[in-house]
């Protein structure tokens, strides 16, 4: 990873080295000694300027764009494409990739927004009416019973669609390498 540049360009060589340092991941003495730093009072004096915390958020954001990220995206890959893995963890993997490219399912996301906002008297009309939906769903689910079930024709499928029985589908999905 390159070492990153100033941001204002008020920031000294030494405070960015101390940045670099950081990103690394080694801690603040650490880094400052790295950087020729042997003063507290001037460790404290960089610290301090102007730009320090939005150099280092930069450095770390890149060193995890850069370095780390397509290394955690590479592991779940494999783990999710591993046939010797549990099918519970290779789903978990290729769900945590689909989330961090933004393709969460609408229902987690109100799901999560209605955790964050448990005041009913701010909801908008359609999240009061995706929360009745959800709740007539639920209570149709609780009060189901296998009487319930009992007319469908022995004979066919629940699933099928004119007449026709489902059908397994005739190959398995399979990860590139």
């Amino acid at each position: 990873m390159a070492r990153p540049p100033s941001k204002t360009g008020i920031n000294t060589t030494t405070e960015r080295e101390i940045v670099w340092w950081l990103a690394k991941g080694l801690g603040i003495e650490e880094a400052a000694r790295r950087a020729g730093v042997t003063s507290d009072a001037r460790l404290y004096r960089l610290k301090r300027t102007a730009g320090f915390a939005d150099n280092l958020r930069d450095a770390l954001k890149d060193r995890l764009t850069i370095e780390l990220a397509p290394k955690a995206i590479r592991l779940l890959e494999e783990i999710m494409c591993d046939t010797k893995m549990a099918g519970r963890v290779r789903v978990d993997a290729a769900k945590t990739i689909l989330d961090r490219a933004g393709f969460t399912p609408a229902a987690a996301v109100a799901a999560v927004a209605a955790e964050a906002d448990d005041n009913m008297a701010t909801w908008t009309r359609a999240r009061l009416e995706a929360f009745v939906a959800d709740g007539t769903r639920q209570l149709a689910r609780e009060e189901a019973t296998d009487a319930d079930f009992e007319d469908l024709p022995s004979g066919e499928p629940s699933g099928a669609l004119d007449g026709e029985p489902n059908e397994e589908p005739q190959g398995r999905v399979t990860c590139a390498n």
